[in-house]
């Protein structure tokens, strides 16, 4: 999808023969193109859906590189929320602040005039 977007954005300010030609060419390209060859084994595979069927496991992308983990649920959770929780960078409000902020940052673009 990013090919074909790059491509149409790119094509813009050609005459419409060209954009047609142009089209015709990236599909029949993309309509050719193979998928790559899978990195793991059937088996391999098999595990990770079956791990990703699984309830209690949470299966990830790993964060640097093309790696997977493999996190307990109730771990991951814990994880998550630890910092939501715990350090002191969060804290409960007793309402949503979002009417006040709005009405404020209108204010303020008023006052410059955009």
């Amino acid at each position: 999808m990013e090919i074909i977007c790059s491509i149409k954005s790119n094509i813009r300010e050609l005459s419409d023969h060209i954009k047609d030609v142009i089209r015709r060419d990236y599909s029949m390209i993309l309509r050719n193109a193979k998928p790559p060859k899978s990195n793991i084994s059937k088996s391999e595979f098999e595990a990770l859906k079956s791990l990703n069927n699984n309830l209690d496991v949470v299966v990830l992308k790993e964060d640097k590189g093309g790696g997977v983990v493999i996190l307990d649920r109730d771990d991951y959770r814990k994880k998550m929320l630890d910092p939501l929780c715990n350090n002191g960078s969060y804290i409960n409000l007793n309402k949503n602040p979002i009417k006040k902020v709005s009405k404020v940052l209108s204010w303020i673009l008023s006052l410059i005039d955009l």
